[in-house]
C-alpha cells in the first residue's frame, strides 16, 4: 500500500485497491451506551448480516481494524481511552459516530461530563444520526463510507478529513422516494385489501399511517410483506386510548382533581375502539416504512396472529397479550414473559390500578398507610357517627 499511499499507482489499479479496502472493513467496536444495542443489533444480528457487506465485525483489538464506530455518549474520562485507541488503529483507519450522543452529546450535551462530540478527540468520517439511530441507519453509514473510500486519493488523503451522513459531495447517491411513492404504497394496499382497508395519513417526505378492518389484520402483514417487499418487521404493540381513571403521576395528590377530558381519541387514522394494536414494517431497499393499525373489539380484544407473517412477531405479540390483554387468534405460545402467570389484571390497560393498596393489601400487614385523603375522610366519619350517637343519647 506504500505506493498507493505516495499516489503513485495508475488510477485503475488505484480503483482496485480501493474497491478491495472498500469490502474488506475489519471494524472495531466501542460501545458507549444504549446505542450501542442497535449497533450490536446491526453487527450480531442475522436479519441484517452485515457480513454481505464485506464488514468484519470480529477484531478484538484495534491494531487489527480498519473502521471504529463510537455508538453511544463520549464523556470526559473516556475521551483519552477513545484517543488512545484510535491511535493505535493502523493507517489507513475510519471512524463512523453513531447516535446523537457521539455526534454532538445528543440530550447531555449540557452536562459537565459530556464531550460534546467524539469528533473533538478524533477525526470523524461518517456520522450517523438519531437517538438511538435503527441498525439501518448504520448500513447507509457503512454504504456511504464505502463509496468514499471506492473513490478515495489514497496520495491526498489527510486524516482530518471529515463527511457527513448527510453529504453527497463524494458519491452522488439515490434520493429518498418522495410523497408519489407513498401515495402508491397507500393505493397498493387499498387495491390488496378492498373493504379490509378502512383510513390512511401520508405526512409528505415523512413517513404513512393505514388503520386496516380487524379481520384484515393478517391479510395486510400479507401485503405489506409480498406486495410492497417490506421484509424488516420493527416492532408489534397495542395502545389503550383511554384517558386513566387515575389521573396522572405527577399530580399533587393532597390538591382537589382537576377536570380531565374523558373522550377517547384514537391518533393518526382515528378507530372506534378503546384498544388498537399496530406494528411497523420497512423496506429496506426502497427506503419507505409503514405503520399500520387497526381496532381490538372492546367485548372480546383479540385479532389474528401475524406469527406466520413475521416470525418476529411472536415475542412482541406475547408482551401485548400480557400487558394489554389481547387475545392473537393462531399465536403457537401466549404465555407471559415478564409477570408470574397468575398475576391478576393487565398492567398497560389504563384501567389497571398501579398502586397495590388499591387493589389488595399485603397479607397480614397491620400499619397500612392510608391514601392521600384517606385520614381527613376518616376523621370526618368518625365526627359524624359521634355527633349522631351524642344527638341519640341526648333523645
Amino acid at each position: 500500500m506504500g505506493l498507493v499511499d505516495k499516489g503513485r499507482m495508475p488510477k485503475p489499479l488505484t480503483s482496485l485497491f480501493n474497491l478491495g479496502r472498500s469490502y474488506s472493513l475489519w471494524v472495531y467496536q466501542w460501545g458507549l451506551a444504549c446505542c450501542a444495542i442497535e449497533m450490536g443489533a446491526a453487527f450480531g444480528s442475522p436479519r441484517y448480516d452485515v457480513m454481505r457487506l464485506g464488514v468484519i465485525p470480529l477484531p478484538a483489538s484495534p491494531r487489527q481494524a480498519d473502521l471504529v464506530v463510537v455508538s453511544g455518549t463520549v464523556t470526559d474520562k473516556m475521551a483519552p481511552a477513545i484517543r488512545r485507541l484510535y491511535e493505535q488503529m493502523p493507517e489507513p483507519k475510519y471512524v463512523i459516530s453513531m447516535g446523537s450522543c457521539a455526534n454532538c452529546g445528543g440530550p447531555y450535551w449540557d452536562s459537565y461530563s459530556v464531550t460534546k462530540g467524539v469528533d473533538q478527540i478524533i477525526p470523524v468520517d461518517v456520522y450517523v444520526p438519531g437517538c438511538p439511530p435503527r441498525p439501518e441507519a448504520l448500513l447507509e453509514g457503512i454504504v456511504l463510507l464505502q463509496q468514499r473510500i471506492k473513490n478515495e486519493d489514497m496520495g491526498a488523503r489527510s486524516s482530518s478529513a471529515v463527511v457527513r451522513l448527510s453529504d453527497t459531495s463524494i458519491t452522488e447517491t439515490p434520493a429518498l422516494p418522495g410523497d408519489g411513492l407513498r401515495e402508491r404504497i397507500v393505493q397498493r394496499l387499498r387495491d390488496e385489501l378492498g373493504d379490509g382497508f378502512v383510513e390512511s395519513l401520508v405526512k409528505p417526505g415523512d413517513d404513512v399511517w393505514v388503520r386496516v378492518h380487524p379481520e384484515a389484520w393478517r391479510a395486510a402483514g400479507l401485503a405489506l410483506r409480498d406486495a410492497l417487499g417490506c421484509e424488516s418487521f420493527s416492532f408489534l404493540s397495542a395502545i389503550d386510548w383511554m384517558p386513566s381513571p387515575y389521573g396522572r403521576g405527577e399530580d399533587d395528590p393532597t390538591a382537589p382533581l382537576p377536570e380531565r377530558d374523558t373522550e377517547i381519541k384514537q391518533g393518526y387514522t382515528g378507530g372506534s375502539t378503546r384498544m388498537q394494536v399496530f406494528a411497523r414494517v420497512t423496506n429496506v431497499v426502497e427506503h419507505f416504512g409503514v405503520t399500520v393499525k387497526a381496532d381490538v373489539p372492546d367485548d372480546a380484544p383479540a385479532i389474528d396472529s401475524w406469527t406466520t407473517v413475521y416470525a418476529g412477531a411472536n415475542w412482541h405479540e406475547r408482551e401485548a397479550h400480557e400487558m394489554f390483554g389481547i387475545e392473537f387468534n393462531g399465536h403457537p405460545d401466549l404465555r407471559n414473559m415478564y409477570l408470574p402467570t397468575e398475576f391478576e389484571g393487565h398492567p398497560l390497560r389504563k384501567d389497571f390500578p398501579l398502586l397495590a393498596r388499591m387493589v389488595k393489601p399485603w397479607p397480614g400487614i397491620v400499619d397500612v398507610e392510608p391514601l392521600p385523603g384517606e385520614a381527613q375522610e376518616e376523621a370526618q366519619e368518625e365526627a359524624q357517627q359521634e355527633a349522631q350517637e351524642e344527638g341519640q343519647s341526648n333523645g
